[in-house]
C-alpha cells in the first residue's frame, strides 16, 4: 500500500480535436520525464496466508528512485531478529531493520497469530528512538520476542491514530531553536551522510540538547498523554503518584 503526494491526471477525451501524433509522443515524453514522476513516499505492505495456517506480512519503506542504485544490505547492526516460532504454528518469527538514519525500514512477520497489518505499517518510517532502546535490550537477550515486546503495554501510545500528529508538533519546536540547531549541525559536520548516523552520534547529541528543550518535549508528552486518556488508560501520569509527606 502507497500513497502520492500528486494526484494522477484525468484521462484526455477521446475525441480531441487538433493534435497531431507528434504532439502525443511530445506529450508522452514530457508525461514520462523523471522530474514529472508522482513521488511515493508511505510503506509498502505485502501479505498473505500460507501453509500451515502461518499469517506472513511484509512490510518496507518506499524507497525513492534516485536511491534505488545505492540500496544495500544492511549491517549487522541494523537488523533484529526473533524466532519463537515453533511447529505447530506457536510464537513469532520476526524481522525487523533499521535504515541509515536511525528509522525503521522494514518489518517482516510469519506467526500462526493474525496481526493488525496497520500497527506493524504505522512502525515503518518510525524512529528507533521511539522503540524503548529496543536494539540494546534485545542485543542484552532481554527481548526474545519483537512481537511481545511491541504489544506491552508501554507501546500502546505509538499505535494511536495522534501519535503522528504529535511527533510533528515536536519536530516543528526542535526546528525553531537555534541552539538545538546549532548542537545538530556541529555533530553532523564531521560525518559521511552515506554512511548514516550511528546510535552513538545519536545519543551525543541528545547528551547536548539543553535542559529547557528536554522539559519541553517531556511537557509535550504529557500533554499527549493527558489529550488521548480515553484511549491510553495504562500510563501512570505524574498527577495520579500518590506521594505521602
Amino acid at each position: 500500500r502507497g500513497a502520492s503526494k500528486g494526484e494522477g491526471s484525468e484521462n484526455a477525451p477521446l475525441g480531441g480535436g487538433g493534435m497531431t501524433s507528434a504532439d502525443g509522443l511530445d506529450s508522452m515524453e514530457e508525461d514520462a520525464s523523471p522530474e514529472l514522476l508522482p513521488d511515493f513516499y508511505m510503506p509498502i505492505a505485502k501479505g498473505g496466508f500460507l501453509p500451515g495456517n502461518l499469517h506472513y506480512y511484509r512490510i518496507h519503506s518506499c524507497k525513492r528512485a534516485d536511491s534505488q542504485s545505492e540500496a544495500s544490505e544492511p549491517r549487522e547492526d541494523q537488523v533484529i531478529v526473533t524466532d519463537t516460532l515453533e511447529p505447530s504454528g506457536k510464537g513469532h518469527f520476526c524481522r525487523l531493520t533499521i535504515d541509515s538514519y536511525g528509522k525503521v525500514d522494514s518489518i517482516t512477520y510469519l506467526g500462526g497469530e493474525e496481526l493488525q497489518v496497520e500497527s506493524l505499517w504505522s512502525l515503518v518510517g518510525l524512529s528507533e528512538t521511539f522503540l524503548n532502546h529496543l536494539y540494546v535490550r534485545w542485543k542484552d537477550g532481554d527481548i526474545p520476542d519483537i512481537v511481545e515486546f511491541l504489544t506491552d503495554e508501554w507501546a500502546t501510545a505509538l499505535f494511536h491514530d495522534r501519535f503522528m500528529d504529535f511527533c510533528h508538533q515536536i519536530q516543528l519546536e526542535m526546528r525553531g531553536q537555534e541552539e538545538v540547531k546549532a548542537i545538530i549541525d556541529r555533530a553532523l559536520e564531521s560525518v559521511n551522510l552515506k554512511d548514516g548516523l550511528s546510535r552513538k552520534l545519536l545519543a551525543s547529541i541528545q547528551a547536548q540538547l539543553p535542559k529547557s528543550s528536554v522539559k519541553a518535549m517531556q511537557d509535550r508528552l504529557l500533554e499527549y498523554l493527558r489529550g488521548n486518556t480515553n484511549h491510553l488508560k495504562t500510563y501512570f501520569l505524574p498527577e495520579n503518584w500518590d506521594i505521602h509527606r
